[in-house]
């Protein structure tokens, strides 16, 4: 391929890590989804949780008693509620997916 084999080996070492950071970052993300969701009842459940980078955004899809959902959730808040897990990024989240979800009737109340 025109590159030394260690720097290629390197290179692949550096994109297993950072498939495992992103997947870990998933985890997070999803663990505050459902958190959310909780809120909602059981009819709702988080089946999965996937990055674009390239939309810089995350995918959750959720399974509704309508059928399943796909929210999309701006890598910029993601962000914020993995690494600060402030509750105004929290509330944010919340309304994003309340919002996806077609629930607005619950946008007024805090949880």
């Amino acid at each position: 391929m025109g590159i030394p084999e260690k720097e290629y080996a390197r290179g692949v070492l550096v994109q297993k890590y950072g498939e495992v950071r992103q997947k870990e970052r998933g985890q997070r993300l999803g663990g505050r989804i459902d958190e959310i969701l909780e809120g909602l009842g059981s009819d709702h459940k988080l089946d999965a949780v996937i990055r674009e980078g390239t939309k810089l955004r995350w995918v959750c899809r959720i399974l509704t008693p309508d059928g399943p959902k796909n929210i999309a959730i701006p890598l910029d808040l993601a962000d914020d509620v993995i690494d600060s897990a402030a509750v105004q990024d929290i509330e944010r989240l919340r309304r994003l997916l309340l919002e996806g979800l077609g629930r607005k009737d619950l946008l007024g109340s805090v949880q």
